[in-house]
């Protein structure tokens, strides 16, 4: 995964965590399983 898409990732479940405290955050697709690709969704 690119830093820059970590990094906002991380930012945003940060935010997530504060605001809304969930038992979990789950995460899918190729960004979960560390290998997203230039054309993924969370990868812009």
């Amino acid at each position: 995964m690119r830093k820059s898409a970590k990094t906002v990732l991380d930012r945003i479940t940060d935010k997530i965590r504060r605001e809304y405290k969930p038992e979990k955050i789950i995460l899918f697709g190729s960004c979960a399983y560390g290998e997203p690709a230039r054309d993924s969704d969370s990868v812009g």
